[in-house]
């Protein structure tokens, strides 16, 4: 049997003829148990589809639509360890923010990937065809992990169906909790801001899903809550009918009066109204 300083020598030998890691996996295989099985070789094809660092050598540095630029100049210790190659040199997110700007303190509904931070849960660290290095494109990044049935099942925003999520959501967050761009709405719906002098405040502010659901509300208008309940999330029923004017109209719905988006007329007044 041999002794440890033959085994080395052994070894030392073995490694030196073998001419490609799966050589070097079946011969230790056959003298030791527990050898780690080398990694499977990947096509450039699914470099797209990965979530973290490629498994062979053989594929790098193929050029790609995008690029990312320590990538592109094969300065892989930018990002991994010198003594341990392949290994990142810190936890994501903070290994991205050493080049990119840490925008979660500017926003105040984080997207949970960006919440947790995994980047390449949505972006490939090497290269990609899709830019900004998305692993998938359009709605099939979104749809991996939200379920598509509770997107598009409402009567109103059917249509959007083959439209790009990231048209109206932004990616990494928000002011409001469905991290919706400011002008999202508008892109479609009327910009009440340019018909009139006096602004609600939300319209005024793009954030109307303060009382809007943009997807699964089953209520008219895809309203947050039914009635004057949606407006007394925001304003005191005790301050409301506190005044005389206002007294009378305790069972009225308070659109009666008023114009929920925008009015020429003060307090959001509508025509009718006396």
């Amino acid at each position: 049997m041999f002794n440890n300083k033959h085994t080395y020598l052994v070894l030392l030998l073995l490694n030196v003829l073998a001419c490609s890691p799966t050589s070097t996996y079946n011969i230790k295989s056959f003298f030791f148990d527990g050898v780690p099985q080398p990694q499977l070789k990947i096509t450039n094809e699914e470099v797209t589809e990965l979530g973290g660092p490629v498994a062979d050598s053989t594929i790098l540095f193929k050029v790609s639509d995008n690029i990312h630029p320590p990538y592109k100049e094969r300065a892989c210790a930018e990002c991994h360890s010198k003594a341990y190659m392949g290994v990142p040199k810190m936890k994501q997110p903070q290994l991205c923010y050493q080049c990119h700007e840490d925008f979660r303190q500017q926003i105040g509904f984080l997207h949970g990937p960006v919440a947790s931070g995994n980047c390449t849960q949505c972006h490939h660290p090497h290269q990609s065809k899709i830019e900004k290095l998305l692993i998938r494109n359009g709605q099939d990044l979104c749809l991996k992990c939200h379920i598509k049935d509770k997107i598009v099942n409402n009567r109103v925003h059917t249509h959007i169906e083959s439209k790009n999520c990231m048209a109206c959501h932004n990616p990494h967050g928000g002011s409001d909790i469905n991290y919706l761009n400011k002008n999202s709405c508008f892109s479609c719906h009327d910009d009440f801001t340019a018909q009139n002098v006096h602004i609600h405040g939300p319209v005024a502010s793009r954030e109307c899903s303060m009382c809007h659901e943009s997807h699964k509300s089953s209520a008219p208008k895809l309203l947050r809550d039914p009635g004057n309940q949606l407006c007394l999330n925001c304003h005191g029923m005790q301050d409301i009918f506190a005044t005389a004017y206002h007294s009378p109209y305790e069972t009225s719905a308070c659109t009666e009066c008023h114009d929920p988006h925008s009015s020429d007329r003060k307090y959001f007044l509508t025509l009718n109204t006396p």
